[in-house]
């Protein structure tokens, strides 16, 4: 994996395992999912081209941060978390958008 991609899924899971400490049941919640996300992108990079492991990642991001701005939309009690969860997903959306595009950044270390 690039050293881009790793500093991406460290980040990813640092999020997530903050998160898993914190009361809030939607803050554990989205924790999990950022460190599932985080480890199985690190164990698939065995069985697919990172490229293709770091587009579906992105996927996922986008579709989450879309949930996110739905959810907003329809709860006021829910809104600020939301809109924060949409925020981080769209970065870490953009994140693996360079991965995947960034050919010089994407050379795998040695």
């Amino acid at each position: 994996m690039s050293p881009l991609g790793m500093a991406l899924e460290g980040a990813r899971a640092a999020y997530g395992l903050s998160l898993l400490r914190r009361r809030n049941a939607m803050d554990r919640v989205l924790g999990a999912r950022l460190v599932v996300q985080g480890g199985g992108s690190v164990w698939l990079q065995q069985f697919a081209r990172e490229p293709v492991v770091h587009g579906c990642g992105g996927v996922v991001d986008a579709l989450h941060a879309l949930s996110m701005l739905g959810l907003a939309a329809v709860s006021r009690k829910r809104r600020r978390e939301a809109l924060h969860s949409a925020l981080v997903a769209t970065g870490f959306a953009v994140g693996e958008a360079l991965v995947c595009t960034l050919p010089s950044l994407n050379r795998p270390s040695p």
